[in-house]
């Protein structure tokens, strides 16, 4: 067989499993098969990860490191915008808003408490 095309390795059984002779056969043929593939084993190049991986890394231009970055400083002015971006104001909602808001907290639970149960 040609190196690079694909081998077939599913066992083969062509024979009705009531006749003997035909078992017979099929399990010859089975070890002959596996004979085979063991012998393919055998005869593949033994392939070592860690130095594939180096002569790959070899192949590669080496890292340039760059100039080093400057350093921001932002300066006093935005210390003061930080407490108003995370001091958001709530709004202001009617007492029917927050009794819908309450209702709904309350369906949710019931249905995670539902579909954990059942």
């Amino acid at each position: 067989m040609p190196a690079g095309q694909w081998v077939y390795l599913q066992k083969e059984v062509p024979y009705p499993a009531a006749w003997q002779e035909g078992a017979r056969e099929a399990g010859r043929r089975q070890r002959a098969q596996s004979r085979y593939v063991a012998d393919l084993a055998r005869d593949a190049p033994r392939i070592d990860p860690v130095a594939t991986k180096l002569r790959w890394g070899g192949r590669m231009p080496p890292v340039e490191v760059g100039a080093p970055s400057v350093i921001v400083d932002p300066g006093g002015e935005f210390t003061p915008i930080t407490p108003a971006r995370e001091a958001s104001p709530e709004p202001e909602t009617s007492a029917a808003a927050r009794r819908l808001a309450r209702e709904m907290a309350i369906t949710a639970r019931l249905e995670r408490r539902l579909t954990r149960d059942a």
